[in-house]
């Protein structure tokens, strides 16, 4: 039987050889976490390149290899921080505090938001073909 609450879908995934308890984001948590991405987006503060590939496809200047960038990319239109304040559960037995996260390598926060965005979002990380395959057997 399928698990409505979010909360309750966790992992444990190792991070530079640490070991970190993640959980599935709730809906309110996803749309929060699109928003600030948004948000960011709008002013030009997007990490990772992301912001400047959809400003040059909005603009008419982007290439065919920027739209597939930014199409393959899972955490596309989502705000790798909040992804990670939200997700990230414990390290080492002890809970994460929003100043650990904002503490990250660049690395690291990019590992534990793909973590939380694997979890939350499986489909996200299937290639065109698995795609194609489960919407098939919807």
């Amino acid at each position: 039987m399928s698990n409505l609450f979010a909360r309750n879908t966790q992992d444990t995934i190792v991070v530079e050889g640490e070991s970190l308890l993640i959980r599935k984001l709730t809906g309110k948590e996803v749309e929060l976490a699109q928003a600030e991405h948004l948000k960011s987006f709008v002013n030009g503060k997007s990490p990772r390149g992301w912001s400047g590939a959809m400003t040059r496809l909005f603009n008419g200047m982007g290439t065919e290899v920027d739209a597939q960038a930014v199409a393959a990319d899972p955490l596309s239109g989502f705000d790798r921080s909040f992804v990670a304040k939200c997700g990230w559960l414990e390290l080492g037995g002890e809970k994460v505090t929003p100043a650990q996260v904002d503490g990250l390598t660049d690395e690291a926060l990019e590992a534990i938001a793909l973590g939380v965005i694997r979890l939350t979002k499986p489909d996200l990380f299937l290639s065109a073909e698995g795609r194609a395959a489960a919407r098939k057997n919807d």
